[in-house]
């Protein structure tokens, strides 16, 4: 399983926005794409005019250019797959997307599959 995790920074705190559980590392990005979509509609939603700050336009423009680039998915894909984590942050902005594979290590005592019984 893939822990993934949407957080934004307030004035004085940060929170979550919003969690899920992948089984896969393509799920897991699936998921990350849309939570830097959804972001990125929030802090500029209307992208043809002027912003609300240049902040916002400038969070929302790296979302919106991260969440297009096929290219470092397939790069964040087989991270994921190799057990690393995986995260975006904006600045300014403070939106943080992160995906961190759940691995799980037997033992050096622990039987395998195949061995002897």
């Amino acid at each position: 399983m893939i822990h993934c995790l949407a957080q934004e920074e307030g004035p004085t705190s940060s929170y979550t926005v919003d969690t899920r559980q992948a089984a896969t590392p393509r799920a897991a990005l699936r998921w990350l794409r849309s939570q830097a979509a959804e972001a990125a509609t929030r802090l500029d939603p209307q992208p043809d005019r002027a912003p609300l700050t240049l902040d916002h336009w400038r969070a929302a423009e790296a979302l919106r250019r991260w969440a297009d680039d096929m290219a470092s998915h397939e790069t964040a894909i087989e991270a994921l797959a190799a057990g690393n984590p995986v995260s975006i942050t904006t600045e300014p902005g403070g939106i943080t997307l992160t995906a961190v594979p759940r691995t799980f290590r037997l033992p050096p005592w622990a039987p395998t599959q195949g061995a002897a019984a």
